[in-house]
């Protein structure tokens, strides 16, 4: 069985549906840049290791801790779920393709942060997420599966925030149990053989 490091920053809704669905022991830890992230309860509760690499303000030094750190773990695969800091190109050459990332817009639009409002801004009709192998870009990677929704005119961004959180919640660990056994084939960017 392949092993899996899940890397948050906050409350760790997406770690807490990745658990529901996918084998606990494939996760080796659960690492995070934030002491008081509140997934850390849902890591501890659920019996998998811990690990805080601290920001500092030495921008390296946290880049080379982080490096570090995962190294230690020799994971297969690397799962980010909220995780706020860009991994270095260090990490990412190391790892890619199996770094994964979910990103609240339908890419390649609205890569970035503020996905929600800068949709409702663009009159957009369809929001919703994505998730890709992360590359050294900003939300650039390979693309892997999407799930869309209409937006509503009563739709604000708090509203859109939620019901797109709950498509995360659904395709996200989908996602990883498939990259848990197999290995992406990727053609123009996208990873063909993915099957649901």
């Amino acid at each position: 069985m392949k092993k899996c490091i899940i890397l948050i920053s906050g409350r760790g809704s997406n770690l807490q549906s990745i658990l529901k669905k996918i084998d606990k022991k494939s996760i080796v830890a659960v690492m995070t840049d934030n002491p008081n992230a509140m997934g850390l309860l849902i890591a501890k509760k659920n019996e998998i290791e811990t690990c805080i690499v601290s920001k500092t303000t030495n921008k390296q030094k946290f880049k080379d801790d982080l490096y570090n750190k995962i190294l230690f773990y020799k994971p297969d695969l690397i799962i980010l779920a909220g995780f706020m800091s860009i991994l270095s190109e260090k990490i990412v050459n190391e790892f890619y393709p199996n770094i994964l990332n979910i990103h609240p817009s339908l890419l390649p639009k609205f890569a970035g942060l503020n996905t929600h409002s800068r949709v409702l801004k663009a009159n957009e009709i369809n929001h919703g997420c994505t998730v890709h192998i992360v590359d050294n870009g900003i939300d650039t990677g390979p693309f892997i599966t999407q799930k869309a929704l209409l937006i509503k005119k009563s739709d604000t961004p708090e509203s859109l925030e939620k019901r797109v959180l709950a498509l995360e919640h659904t395709i996200y660990p989908e996602v990883i149990k498939w990259f848990l056994k197999n290995d992406p084939i990727i053609k123009n960017n996208v990873v063909i053989n993915f099957k649901q």
